[in-house]
Parts: structure tokens; sequence; C-alpha cells
């Protein structure tokens, strides 16, 4: 019990990573999402160690983590990427 508050923001934190991989790839928001809940929500990770259901099936609050941590990355790394070009391309 004492863990749970920091289970769903270390799920939206392995969401972003997992969204920042897909934008790196130019994926659109179909692939930002699946990539963010398979690796956020830990679907990949549960599959493995055989646990079932799946913990962001189980409990929709991961999932929505997910879903949320996926839009932004998806809505906000273009802007982030495009902001770090410009900075090192003035420098060099």
């Amino acid at each position: 019990m004492i863990m749970y508050p920091m289970d769903i923001p270390a799920t939206s934190i392995s969401a972003v990573s997992g969204g920042f991989c897909t934008v790196n790839h130019e994926l659109d928001l179909l692939g930002v999402l699946v990539l963010s809940t398979g690796a956020g929500g830990g679907v990949i990770r549960d599959i493995v160690f055989r646990v079932t259901p799946p913990m962001s099936i189980g409990d929709e609050r991961h999932l929505l983590a997910c879903i949320a941590a996926g839009l932004m990355v998806f809505l906000v790394a273009p802007r982030i990427a495009s902001g770090r070009k410009r900075s090192f391309g003035s420098q060099g």
C-alpha cells in the first residue's frame, strides 16, 4: 500500500520514455500510444513474467496514465526537438 502512490508516476515516466522513442522514429499517434501503453504500462513486462491480467488492464488508472503520457509526448516532443535543432544549429 505504501508503494502505490509512486506506482502511477513511475508508470507515466516509463510511458513518456517509450513515447519519446517512437517520436524519434517519426511514428504517428497510434504508434506512440501503442508503445507508451506496451512499454510504460508494463504489458510487455507482465507478459514476460506471466502476470495475468496485465497491470494496465487490471487497473484502468495505469492505462489512463499511459494514454495521457503518450498524448503529451506526441504533442510536446516535436516542439522540443525543433527547439533543440535550432539551438544547436546556431552554435555550429
